[in-house]
C-alpha cells in the first residue's frame, strides 16, 4: 500500500505513513484506500506538486492580490496615474480597474485551489489548470483592450513572458497530474 498524500510505501496494518505521517484509511471492505497502479511498485515523486502546492499558488496568491490593490490604485504609472488617464481617456482607468479586480479574483481563487489540491479532493488538478488557463486569458484581453486604448501595444516584456509561463504551465502540469490522477480521489 502506498500513501495518498507523498506517495511513499506504508506497510501493511499500518495507520500513519512512516515519512509524512498521513492517516493510511481502510475502504468499508477491507482493502487498502490507495494502491499503486504502477508496475513494480514504485511511487511517483511528488517534488512538484509539493512546489506548486506550497510556493507556486502562494506567490500566485500574494502577487495577484498586491498588484490587483496596485492596478485599481493606478500604481502602475508610478505617480503619474492622473495625467495618464486624462491623457488617454476614463476607458484606460475602467479597464485598469477592471484588470486589477480580476488580479484579485485569480489570487482568491489560486488560494481556494491550494486547499483543494492539499486536500487531494477529485477534480483539484483541473481547477489548477483552469486557473493557469483564466491567467493567461486575463493577460491576453488586458493586452488586446489596452493596446485597442492606447493605440499602440500594451503587451510589454513582462505581461508577454507571463503568458508564455502560464502556457508552459498549462502542459507541463496536464501531463504531471495525469499521471498522478489517481491520487485525487476524495
Amino acid at each position: 500500500m502506498f500513501c495518498k498524500n507523498c506517495g511513499s510505501e506504508v506497510p501493511d496494518g499500518a495507520s500513519f505513513c512512516p515519512k509524512c505521517g498521513t492517516a493510511v484509511r481502510e475502504t468499508s471492505v477491507g482493502g487498502p484506500f490507495y494502491q499503486n497502479p504502477y508496475p513494480g511498485g514504485e511511487a511517483l515523486p511528488m517534488n512538484w506538486y509539493k512546489f506548486v502546492i506550497y510556493v507556486q499558488l502562494f506567490l500566485s496568491a500574494a502577487v495577484n492580490i498586491i498588484g490587483g490593490i496596485v492596478w485599481i490604485a493606478g500604481g502602475q504609472y508610478g505617480g503619474m496615474a492622473t495625467y495618464v488617464y486624462l491623457f488617454y481617456g476614463g476607458g484606460l482607468k475602467v479597464l485598469d480597474v477592471m484588470f486589477g479586480l480580476a488580479s484579485i479574483a485569480l489570487g482568491a481563487a489560486a488560494i481556494l485551489v491550494r486547499q483543494k489540491l492539499a486536500r487531494f479532493e477529485t477534480g483539484a488538478p483541473g481547477k489548477y489548470l483552469k486557473l493557469l488557463i483564466a491567467s493567461i486569458a486575463v493577460g491576453l484581453i488586458y493586452g488586446i483592450f489596452g493596446s485597442i486604448i492606447l493605440r499602440q501595444s500594451a503587451f510589454s516584456a513582462s505581461s508577454i513572458v507571463s503568458i508564455i509561463l502560464n502556457v508552459i504551465l498549462v502542459f507541463l502540469n496536464n501531463i504531471y497530474f495525469k499521471r498522478r490522477e489517481h491520487l485525487f480521489c476524495r
